[in-house]
């Protein structure tokens, strides 16, 4: 693997060809949702992110050096590569192929390939954005902004035996989290990748970045707090299994819950509920979902299980 300086880009106004991408979520409607938040700079940072691009937190003093080559997978799976990149470049989601006068001053990361989930024969495009050690974009990001707290299972088993036997919990996915979230114009050159010598950037948040995880989450968060403002009320969040998880004691007032979560901001971009029953015996298992699955299969792993004492 050879590695090059990364040259920062000059200073003046972001080049056209960075300023494609924009994100599918309502940047008005978040800000009208969130007049009454108590945070006002929160409810500023919000939609000024969905509408400028939010900045990934990287430290200019840190310094890189761009890889050269990709890793051996892409080689093995081309297409895989050709089919992603069309993809990306169709739904505005990745900009390119970057005129030379850009590329010169975009960072590239390898990509590489790797198996999808537990699907046979399908297959993931990855970003190793902290690759080189000590010269990567990751590096240049602070601990402080991949901070995260989860629900807990135990949070979960306390609002289901809160409201009893007949509890319905609806399981809503957000679909290519990530890539709805986009990345500020300054930033994008950070996010370069190169293929068939040509070079690319994304425009949204990528897979492996380390604050994506903090950044999603702060919109989730906006987007938990409007919903429970619209009657809501026992609404879980949680970033790696179940995006959202709505629970009530009737159907009826299942569906309630999910016809308001479908008049959201983001409601296009949330996948059809799968309701979960809860059943009332001694134990019950709490199984975490597998966030691959497009259909919200609940996972037989045994070690997404968990055991809740009623």
């Amino acid at each position: 693997m050879q590695l090059q300086s990364f040259l920062p880009l000059p200073e003046g106004p972001t080049p056209g060809p960075l300023l494609g991408g924009s994100s599918p979520l309502r940047a008005d409607l978040f800000r009208g949702a969130l007049e009454e938040h108590p945070d006002r700079q929160y409810r500023d940072y919000i939609p000024n992110g969905l509408a400028e691009g939010f900045r990934v937190g990287f430290d200019r003093r840190q310094q890189l050096r761009s890889a050269t080559h990709n890793l051996p997978s892409v080689s093995e799976h081309d297409s895989v590569v050709s089919s992603y990149i069309d993809t990306e470049l169709s739904a505005n989601r990745l900009l390119g192929p970057l005129p030379s006068r850009i590329a010169r001053y975009t960072h590239r990361s390898r990509i590489g390939v790797i198996p999808k989930g537990h699907n046979t024969g399908k297959w993931r495009l990855i970003t190793d954005l902290s690759f080189p050690p000590g010269s990567s974009v990751n590096d240049g990001i602070s601990s402080a902004l991949c901070s995260l707290s989860y629900i807990s299972v135990d949070t979960v088993a306390a609002v289901i035996t809160s409201l009893g036997q007949g509890t319905l919990l609806a399981k809503i996915d957000v679909q290519a989290a990530y890539r709805l979230i986009p990345v500020h114009p300054d930033n994008r050159p950070l996010l370069g990748i190169e293929w068939k010598g040509n070079v690319y950037c994304d425009a949204m948040l990528p897979f492996g970045l380390r604050s994506a995880a903090k950044i999603f989450s702060a919109v989730a968060d906006a987007l938990e707090w409007i919903l429970r403002r619209k009657g809501v009320v026992h609404l879980l969040y949680h970033p790696r299994h179940s995006p959202f998880l709505a629970m009530r004691r009737q159907l009826e007032d299942s569906c309630g819950h999910v016809r308001r979560i479908g008049r959201s901001p983001s409601s296009r971009q949330m996948r059809r509920p799968q309701y979960l029953p809860y059943v009332p015996v001694n134990r019950v298992r709490y199984r975490d979902t597998d966030p691959s699955s497009a259909k919200g299969q609940t996972s037989q792993d045994p070690g997404h299980s968990r055991d809740v004492a009623r």
